[in-house]
């Protein structure tokens, strides 16, 4: 960031941007949600007479970002992007605020994202492991009918019948 003096910052993840009548507003929010009722969590740059674009910010909604807030401007780094984008505007005021019901709204959207993302790879995960469970049974099966043809191949099964028994017993168990 090119100047450091007179600038309040913060750092954290872009979460709105709101562009009406020739203002601002953007609001960011820290990486650990609080729901504390009394809390200033949320850190929010209002603008007047904005001389960007949706567009020039948009596209970083939901990104970790460093900003710094001066009284003509603000610059926010994407920490992915590297870039610098500088947001000017005749008057730009920084305050910490407490979570309005939009940004409630929207985490309970973005949990439920990461609920249904999470519960389609867990979905997976477990139809994995039922197809690795048949494979060893049958796998546990072969080696048993194999074992029972002679004394000599009973010896050479008997280890892997052991293995196949405990993983089996493993993916079965509840722990």
């Amino acid at each position: 960031m090119a100047e450091k003096t007179d600038g309040v910052g913060f750092y954290g993840v872009l979460g709105r941007v709101a562009i009406e009548g020739g203002g601002a507003e953007l609001r960011f929010y820290p990486f650990a949600f609080s729901n504390a009722p009394d809390g200033t969590d949320v850190f929010v740059a209002t603008f007047e007479h904005v001389s960007f674009q949706e567009a020039d910010i948009g596209p970083f909604v939901g990104e970790e970002v460093e900003v710094e807030v001066f009284p003509d401007r603000a610059e926010v780094v994407p920490i992915f992007d590297g870039r610098t984008l500088v947001l000017r505007a005749e008057k730009v005021v920084a305050d910490w605020v407490a979570y309005d019901k939009e940004d409630y709204v929207r985490r309970i959207d973005s949990l439920d994202t990461a609920f249904e993302r999470l519960n389609l790879a867990l979905s997976k995960a477990v139809q994995k492991n039922r197809k690795s469970l048949d494979l060893m049974k049958e796998l546990l099966r072969r080696a048993e009918v194999k074992a029972a043809a002679s004394d000599e191949l009973r010896v050479r099964q008997a280890s892997a019948i052991a293995v196949l028994s405990r993983l089996i017993q493993q993916l079965e168990s509840d722990d």
